[in-house]
Formats: structure tokens, C-alpha cells, sequence
């Protein structure tokens, strides 16, 4: 009964907390990051498109976005503004903590993140979606876009290669199960980020755990575009699908399982990290 108590507490103050997003300025920030994305990838595939005449799967804009490192650094990017104020101690923090104790108060806020990051993931795959929705066709095949376009149009594709997926991604499976695997990667990705950014609050640093989150975002990003030797050593490589093989080669690079471990071992060290140092963490409504 107490564990089932305990559990209620994390879902309320995370839904507590999700539903203030909806009336504040976090709303425009996430209009403005659509339009953002929008006008530089998935407008750019609408115009080849056009231009070309072949087909995209409506699924390809948010594959796209999910496959590219330089590409990708856009989804943890705009997070990190969403979640400017996080964690979020300066409305009741010390009478929800007396409430439902500090380490759930925790938890609640990793919740929260975690909505936050999921509703951002899914905005801007339904957005693609709807970019190009009046030349895209849903199915789980690639499009002639990504498999023939090359062929037919050699010199749109030298032009453009950057709005292309790799083989490495093409060879190595469909659509649907490469978005959903990519969005489960990068979901655990943007929870280790919002566990990151809890340290550095207890430690009374707030504003370095953002410029850490973002210098371990873009450096991951460079070193899955140019160093192969280290790129594993960032989180944000374990994130891209596209990473784990070598064009069209069966045996992968680094098995997309081993991700998942990954990311639940880094996840449970943060999380014990994170008990240890909630426990002398003082939550009032002071501001930094």
C-alpha cells in the first residue's frame, strides 16, 4: 500500500507540474522550434520532392531528423530551453516536498522531463508528418525518394546528401521500426539529461548543468559526424540508429541492445547518485 502511495505522489507532482507547460511561455518556445525544424529539414524534403517528382514516406522527415547526428542535436537542444526552470522548485517546492518527500519529490520531476521530452518528440514527428503529407504516402517501405532519387537524379542528390538517409539506415530496416527504436533511444537519452541537470542543482550549479548538457550534446553530435574512436563515449551516439552499423554490412557496429543497457545502467547510477544527494538537498522557492 505505501509503495502504491508512493508511486501516486510521483504521478501527481509530475502532472502537476505537466499541466502548468500548457499556460505558460514553454508553449511558444515549442511553436517556434516546430517552425525551426520545419523550415530547414522537412520543407527542404518537400521541395526536392517537388521538384523531383518522387514520393516520401511520411514517416521519413522524423527518421531523418533521428538519423543524422548534425541533425539530431536539434531534439535535445530545444529540451534544454523547455526545460530552463528544471528543476522546478519555485512554486510550492517546500510544501510539495514536505508533501511527498525528497526523493519523490525527485522522481516526480524525472516524470516530468520525461513528458515533456516524449511531447516534444511526438510534436515534431506529427509535424514532418504533416510537412509533407501532400507528396508523402504512409508505408513501412522506403520511399523511391530515399532508394531511387540518387539514380535518377544524380546531381539534385550530390547537391543535397545531407537530406538523405544513409544505407547504414536504409539497409538495416523499415520505417516504423526505425522511428520507434530511434524515439526510444532518444527518450532515454533526454532522461539521463534531466537526471544530469537534477545533480547540478543539488550541487547548487544550475545554469553549469545546462552548458555541460549542451556541450555533451554537440560534442556527441561532432564526434557521430567525424570521430568514429570516441563517439561512444558520448551518450548522444548510443541515441542514433544509424550509428550502430556500417552501411550495409549485417554485423553492427555496436548492437542497438547494448544501447539499451547503456542507457539503463547510466540511468540507475544517476538515479542512486540522485538519492544520495536529495537527501541533503534543501527545496524552498529561492531563486539562483
Amino acid at each position: 500500500m505505501r509503495c502504491i502511495r508512493s508511486i501516486h505522489s510521483v504521478f501527481w507532482l509530475a502532472g502537476c507540474l505537466y499541466r502548468k507547460v500548457w499556460s505558460s511561455k514553454t508553449v511558444i518556445i515549442l511553436i517556434f522550434a516546430v517552425i525551426f525544424t520545419g523550415e530547414t529539414i522537412f520543407g527542404k524534403l518537400l521541395s526536392l520532392s517537388e521538384q523531383t517528382g518522387c514520393a516520401l514516406n511520411c514517416l521519413e522527415p522524423a527518421v531523418l531528423l533521428m538519423s543524422v547526428s548534425l541533425y539530431i542535436m536539434i531534439i535535445p537542444l530545444v529540451f534544454l530551453v523547455l526545460l530552463f526552470d528544471f528543476p522546478n522548485n519555485h512554486t510550492g517546492g517546500i510544501f510539495m516536498m514536505a508533501r511527498i518527500g525528497r526523493w519523490r519529490w525527485t522522481c516526480g520531476q524525472i516524470l516530468y522531463a520525461f513528458y515533456i521530452g516524449a511531447t516534444w518528440m511526438g510534436i515534431v514527428t506529427a509535424a514532418g508528418i504533416v510537412w509533407v503529407s501532400r507528396v508523402g504516402v504512409f508505408s513501412n517501405q522506403w520511399s523511391p525518394f530515399m532508394t531511387e532519387l540518387y539514380v535518377d537524379f544524380p546531381e539534385v542528390y550530390a547537391l543535397n546528401q545531407s537530406y538523405f538517409l544513409g544505407a547504414s539506415t536504409v539497409a538495416q530496416g523499415k520505417p516504423l521500426g526505425v522511428l520507434l527504436t530511434g524515439t526510444a533511444l532518444m527518450l532515454l537519452y533526454l532522461v539521463v539529461i534531466a537526471q544530469i541537470l537534477c545533480l547540478f542543482r543539488f550541487a547548487g550549479v544550475k545554469r553549469l548543468g545546462m552548458v555541460f548538457c549542451m556541450a555533451v550534446t554537440v560534442f556527441g553530435a561532432v564526434s557521430g559526424a567525424f570521430l568514429d574512436k570516441v563517439k561512444w563515449i558520448f551518450p548522444l551516439a548510443h541515441s542514433i540508429y544509424s550509428q550502430h552499423f556500417r552501411e550495409i554490412f549485417v554485423e553492427p557496429e555496436c548492437r542497438i541492445v547494448y544501447s539499451f543497457l547503456y542507457f539503463a545502467g547510466l540511468i540507475l547510477l544517476l538515479g542512486a547518485v540522485s538519492r544520495r544527494m536529495a537527501k541533503n538537498f534543501q527545496i524552498g522557492d529561492e531563486c539562483e
